[in-house]
């Protein structure tokens, strides 16, 4: 089943998505690991807040919003490697209807930005602020946007599916 959910409302409100660590209350964001290995280091004193912010920077020029297989979709990458991780914005414009059930290998966070989606196999509404955490093998759609929908959209390869059909 899918995990839709509301963010808090806090000024300390950490947001995840896939590794990206992003909290309105620190002037940084840390990956996943990153963070992970921060808090291990910090314990033990051996980070300095000097090695925080000499990370490198990754800028993407505009990109064109690309097609995929539904003729009403649209991708624009932000970032994405040749192991199934990706990072991108999807547009359903007004009037999509998708009519098949989707199944993946890789781990999916969908966070939407404007527009709604409608689920048809959940006959459930999600709109603006909405998350969505999938596992690899989770069964999803069909979708309908009357009005269309932007989601911010991060896919994760999980280790050891790449060669299994789902």
């Amino acid at each position: 089943m899918h995990t839709f959910m509301k963010p808090a409302t806090s000024s300390s409100t950490v947001l995840l998505l896939g590794y990206l660590v992003i909290s309105t209350t620190l002037p940084f964001a840390l990956s996943y690991k990153e963070s992970h290995n921060f808090a291990q280091s910090a314990t033990k004193g051996t980070i300095s807040a000097r090695a925080l912010f000499n990370k490198s920077e990754l800028h993407v020029a505009p990109q064109n919003w690309q097609p995929t297989a539904h003729p009403s979709i649209f991708n624009k990458y932000l970032n994405r490697d040749d192991q199934g991780t990706a990072t991108l914005i999807q547009k359903y414009a007004p009037g999509t209807v998708t009519t098949e059930t989707t199944c993946h290998q890789y781990y999916e966070e969908v966070y939407i930005l404007e527009g709604a989606l409608y689920d048809t196999s959940l006959a459930q509404w999600f709109g603006k602020d909405s998350y969505c955490y999938r596992h690899p093998g989770m069964l999803h759609g069909p979708y309908e946007s009357p009005q269309g929908c932007t989601m911010f959209v991060r896919t994760e390869m999980c280790p050891g599916l790449a060669d299994v059909n789902l």
